[in-house]
């Protein structure tokens, strides 16, 4: 049996214990099993290649905490609301106060002909002073509270939806953005950003940068995507098919790994988007390859994509349990064993060129060898070149070469 078959058929069996998992609803020991069973595949490789291994590499440990957020550095401290309360009141008590004693000047000025107007202009205007005073407090406390509203709501995360702070503050999401970006211009939000769509709000400038980042790798994405396309027309319709399937499967690695906000979990997610990527870019170069994928396809990526889903349904419940957290402990083994596997087969698809690269290698060093231009061949010509100058056999042109040498060492000497 080949190499490669001892590595299809691991992964057979890999992909058997992922699905038992996946419709059993039982992860326990499928960690050890898939371990179990790629280590078994290894030894035969081992075997195979004359007991070389190539050296085992194990998940990163490095986890990156999460990070404290100090409210300080995004938000300026809410001011109370007291204040601007006090100044509606008294505002209100005026506005009410001199308006009725406007009301009493003016009937009065009518009845005595004009007498008292002045004074009623006069009570008119501190009456507007009142409702201007009272509709400014009532405004900047409003504003105070709504402040403390979205500050509680966007921390700690530092970005929050537009429709979800409009939902719970009762704002529309005109207005919300209104607001976000008046706090933003005036300092009580440091950092703030909005995406281009204006449907989220970004408190940090670095989330924004990352999410920068972000819009340039989809549109990266999307560029390399739409050259993809034009590449696969002019290949077979059945060529085609898979390297559009392929194309969802690594869709559907991204959309796991975009809802996983595990930071371990992501980066095997990432590893495995690489390597499917790869096989699919290989088989886009030399669509002959296309045909060694059907299992590939069919089997492998199915069934790990059933173990991505559990992973995400298992981490979008309220409440983890000893349960879930053992069995995404046991999912998360898996994807590590898995995508080593996926990176053996990988490699076992370019053993074919590694041989043609060799034969190329060896060819090249006879051709050399026939034209004399082999390292022993150079030394021997460059030596006749000395023996012709010096005179003499070859050995002897060395001697000379080699006296005049030692001549030359003593009188630096000297």
């Amino acid at each position: 049996m080949s190499v490669t078959d001892d590595l299809k058929h691991a992964l057979d069996d890999v992909c058997d214990a992922v699905d038992d998992a996946v419709k059993s609803n039982n992860y326990t020991g499928l960690g050890s099993t898939v371990s179990g069973i790629v280590t078994n595949a290894t030894d035969a490789v081992r075997k195979a290649a004359g007991g070389r291994a190539a050296p085992k590499r194990h998940p990163s440990e490095d986890g990156r905490p999460p990070q404290e957020v100090h409210p300080e550095r995004y938000f300026a401290n809410p001011e109370s609301e007291q204040g601007p309360k006090i100044v509606a009141v008294i505002g209100g008590a005026l506005a009410i106060v001199f308006g009725a004693l406007t009301l009493l000047m003016a009937l009065g000025s009518f009845i005595m002909n004009g007498f008292g107007a002045p004074l009623a202009v006069l009570m008119g205007i501190i009456t507007a002073m009142g409702i201007a005073m009272g509709l400014f407090g009532h405004r900047a406390a409003r504003k105070r509270e709504r402040f403390k509203s979205y500050r509680k709501l966007i921390l700690p995360k530092l970005y929050a939806d537009v429709k979800d702070l409009s939902e719970q503050t009762g704002r529309s999401e005109k207005e919300v953005v209104s607001d976000l970006t008046e706090y933003t211009r005036n300092g009580m939000i440091k950092q703030g950003h909005f995406d281009t769509q204006k449907t989220t709000f970004i408190a940090s400038d670095e989330l924004y940068n990352e999410y920068q980042d972000t819009v340039l790798r989809a549109q990266k994405r999307q560029q390399m995507l739409d050259a993809q396309k034009k590449q696969e027309e002019t290949v077979s319709p059945e060529v085609r098919e898979i390297l559009s399937k392929g194309n969802a499967y690594i869709a559907a690695i991204r959309k796991a790994n975009d809802e996983i906000e595990d930071q371990e979990i992501s980066d095997k997610l990432d590893k495995m988007e690489q390597i499917v990527r790869r096989i699919f870019d290989e088989v886009r170069q030399r669509p002959e390859l296309a045909k060694n994928l059907n299992m590939f396809m069919n089997y492998y990526l199915p069934t790990t994509t059933k173990l991505m889903d559990a992973y995400v349904e298992m981490d979008r419940q309220p409440v983890q349990g000893e349960n879930i957290a053992k069995a995404k402990k046991e999912i998360s083994g898996s994807l590590s064993t898995i995508n080593d596997a996926f990176e053996k087969l990988l490699d076992s698809f370019f053993r074919d060129q590694a041989m043609d690269v060799s034969s190329d290698i060896n060819v090249m060093k006879m051709m050399m060898k026939q034209e004399g231009l082999t390292e022993d061949d150079l030394t021997a010509m460059r030596r006749r070149q000395d023996a012709q100058m010096y005179g003499g056999t070859a050995a002897q042109g060395q001697v000379q070469v080699q006296g005049q040498g030692q001549a030359q060492a003593q009188q630096m000497k000297k």
